[in-house]
């Protein structure tokens, strides 16, 4: 389904134009490198290169993005792989493919401290009591055993921001669960305020959750702390307990379609 910013899929996944033409275009650049260095003789082989090379940058971006399948991650490595083997003849290069390719699709491999005020000691020795006594108040977090709830506190930063400044972007790429512990922070959709979260709220689950992208700013209105789960210990939590991620997706599902009827409301009084 094509709009303005290119391809979405099931209603929450957006292909941007230029990330699509890259895809294309990359395939096409792969057909004729095979014809140029092997003839026309390797047609087929180009055809498969036109299909096989953009699919193949396709999975790889989106497991990039915050997918988890390591099956599918392998898989794709492997058939990328062997396609280089087929292509240039060499089971070294295609080996060296393989290690290269997995090594750069490993979220391990790199880390990068957040740029915005990501503290990891502040108030020490209040923080790890205050958030055991929001996760146990809060209902998404109820339905974890007790063992799976301690390793998602373990995964968990403490975010500290000033008056001002964003949690959330609208329409910007975001993976983390925060729950606040301390302020409150508004929820602005289109410039228009629609509510205001404070201690024990959670924020982020309809990105979280794979719903759509952001679809509000979330600011500080005073000195906010809170607590943020990345992407990767929310996934593990959604795939050993499934009930977790459905319950996530529900209150996601609600507070999407509250913000959608609340935008409605304001522009039909502007």
């Amino acid at each position: 389904m094509p709009d303005k910013r290119g391809l979405v899929v099931d209603g929450s996944l957006h292909l941007s134009k230029p990330f699509l033409a890259k895809l294309l275009l990359s395939g096409m650049l792969t057909a004729m490198g095979i014809v140029e260095r092997f003839g026309h003789e390797k047609i087929e082989m180009a055809l498969a290169a036109f299909v096989v090379i953009p699919a193949v940058g396709f999975i790889f971006t989106y497991l990039k993005h915050g997918a988890s399948d390591k099956v599918l991650r392998q898989a794709a490595i492997t058939l990328a792989a062997l396609f280089v083997w087929a292509m240039v003849g060499s089971l070294f290069l295609a080996l060296a493919f393989y290690l290269i390719l997995d090594s750069a699709t490993q979220p391990q491999s790199i880390t990068k401290e957040d740029a915005f005020r990501w503290l990891k000691g502040v108030e020490t020795e209040e923080s790890p009591d205050q958030l055991r006594n929001l996760v146990a108040r809060h209902q998404l977090f109820q339905c974890l055993p007790k063992t799976m709830s301690e390793e998602l506190l373990d995964e968990c930063r403490l975010c500290q921001l000033t008056a001002g400044e964003h949690m959330i972007k609208q329409g910007v790429f975001n993976s983390d669960l925060y729950l606040i512990a301390r302020g409150y922070l508004e929820v602005v959709v289109d410039g228009h305020h629609l509510a205001t979260v404070g201690e024990g709220d959670i924020v982020g689950e309809i990105s979280a959750s794979g719903l759509s992208m952001p679809v509000a700013d979330v600011i500080a209105e005073s000195e906010v702390l809170a607590f943020a789960f990345p992407a990767k210990a929310i996934d593990c939590m959604t795939e050993r307990c499934p009930e977790f991620g459905e319950k996530m997706r529900a209150i996601g599902i609600c507070r999407q379609r509250s913000n959608e009827e609340e935008a409605r409301l304001m522009k039909q009084f502007e």
